[in-house]
């Protein structure tokens, strides 16, 4: 950037693709730890590199997005569409995993990664959002990330379980 050219307002898109990386890939590797034994061994390596990588593409796009919305939509809107896109990011990632690991269990990785993308990207995004825009340093908002695992993995379990329940009464007519 030169003199002329504003600092976006958003922070910077190489620190939001780190981040986003690191919580994407290692939540996801450290959820699907849950599920060993359900999934192939290769699943949760598959899942941290998927979600990482998705991870950083999403964060490189994240502050000129952001700016591009600015003064259009709330930031209220925007905080009730992270848990959506956290569900979708998740979602998506898990079952490429699970097709990637060579297995059938897409709908479990599907619907893991929806759970858990929705409810950490959900939580997380409104804070670290805040601090990009006052400069402020985004590292204790990863911590709180690291810390809320053991609570994101029991609503992950349960949701999951959940989850199945209901797409197998969709799928095989279960009443």
């Amino acid at each position: 950037m030169n003199a002329i050219t504003p600092r976006p307002i958003t922070g910077s898109p190489l620190a939001w693709a780190r981040d986003l990386a690191l919580l994407g890939g290692g939540s996801s590797f450290a959820l699907s730890m849950l599920f060993t034994g359900m999934v192939p061994a290769g699943f949760p390596l598959a899942v941290g590199l998927v979600t990482g990588v998705t991870g950083g593409l999403v964060g490189l796009a994240t502050p000129a997005a952001l700016d591009a919305v600015r003064g259009r939509l709330s930031l209220r809107v925007l905080g009730l569409l992270a848990p959506i896109a956290g569900a979708l990011w998740g979602g998506a990632a898990g079952a490429t995993a699970a097709a990637v690991s060579g297995t059938a269990a897409w709908p479990l990785g599907l619907i893991a990664g929806a759970v858990a993308g929705g409810l950490q990207l959900g939580w997380f995004w409104l804070p670290y959002t805040v601090q990009t825009v006052r400069g402020g340093r985004t590292w204790p908002i990863l911590v709180a990330a690291t810390l809320a695992l053991p609570l994101v993995a029991l609503v992950t379990f349960w949701g999951t379980l959940l989850g199945m329940g209901a797409l197998g009464d969709v799928l095989y007519g279960v009443h």
